[in-house]
């Protein structure tokens, strides 16, 4: 057995425990590649001093370096801050000789992870020393024993369930989608990372899986207008279209209107990754369903 125990600010841990997200993005502000793991085995939480104590675990995923921006997207809160505002600050102030638009940070990406109630933490192993700079890797009997106490602890909140060859997480699946639409918004082509939105097909309310297929990376106002059912994608030929009253108020015509009746400009290379029709043509439905009479004005 393998385990990585890693150093982790007590802001981080309480702000996953608080949204018990699907999974949660622990990262640094540095370039620096994580190898310690692979996929499957547990990242053990540890808090900074004074704290000293192990406080939850999580399934490790993968390590990827994301610019800030990216690193939003597609895990938000769930990279334990508030909002965007505070984790750009929270960056800048660990590092503030990177003054630049997007920082480069070093993400380690994990699965489902559990935090302890403050009454069940865990003291650390007799071996810790202060001077361990991020974390330390315990193998065979030293990771067993460690992660017996542990799981005790953990008890049925840490799902040992395999998951799908296929299946992603939330935050997972955002950052799948915008990199098989290159980071680009599919009906505009726009580039700005921090002006998109990952929008999903068919909700999971509906049974909408976390997969590429049930995804769209868009600008985040045309995210808003899929989402209200005033913009649709058709599903033969990824024609856009755009809800008469949007494309067009009193005062005029909107910068909308030169989207409707245009296939989308980026999709992915990949046909397994292409948006799903079936679920396409299920938004468009729902969408006129719900807003029939508009809809049909002026041929919409």
């Amino acid at each position: 057995m393998r385990l990585f125990v890693g150093l982790t600010e007590r802001a981080w841990v309480e702000r996953v425990a608080a949204l018990a997200p699907g999974d949660a993005n622990l990262w640094r502000p540095h370039q620096r590649s994580f190898r310690a793991l692979v996929p499957g085995e547990p990242y053990v939480l540890k808090l900074h001093a004074p704290w000293n104590a192990i406080v939850g675990a999580g399934r490790f995923v993968a390590a990827e370096r994301l610019p800030l921006t990216l690193a939003w997207l597609a895990f938000g809160a769930a990279n334990g801050v508030a909002d965007a505002a505070e984790f750009r600050w929270r960056v800048a102030r660990a590092h503030p000789e990177q003054a630049v638009v997007d920082p480069p940070l070093s993400c380690v990406v994990l699965d489902r992870p559990v935090v302890l109630d403050e009454a069940d933490w865990l003291a650390v192993p007799d071996d810790w020393r202060p001077s361990v700079a991020h974390g330390k890797v315990y193998r065979a009997d030293e990771a067993r024993a460690l992660w017996n106490a542990l799981s005790e602890r953990l008890g049925a909140r840490w799902d040992d369930t395999p998951e799908a060859a296929d299946a992603l997480s939330p935050g997972r699946f955002r950052l799948a989608v915008a990199e098989a639409y290159g980071r680009r918004c599919a009906a505009t082509g726009e580039r700005s990372l921090a002006a998109l939105d990952v929008v999903q097909l068919r909700p999971p309310r509906d049974g909408g899986p976390f997969r590429v297929e049930n995804g769209l990376l868009l600008r985040a106002d045309l995210a808003r207008l899929f989402e209200h059912g005033l913009l649709c994608v058709e599903p033969d030929g990824f024609v856009v279209r755009v809800h008469p009253g949007v494309r067009r108020t009193a005062r005029g015509a909107t910068a909308y209107a030169v989207l409707d009746g245009r296939p989308l400009r980026v999709v992915p290379e990949r046909f397994d990754l292409l948006p799903n029709r079936e679920y396409l043509a299920g938004h468009v439905a729902a969408s006129r369903a719900a807003l029939a009479a508009s809809w049909a004005i002026a041929g919409g």
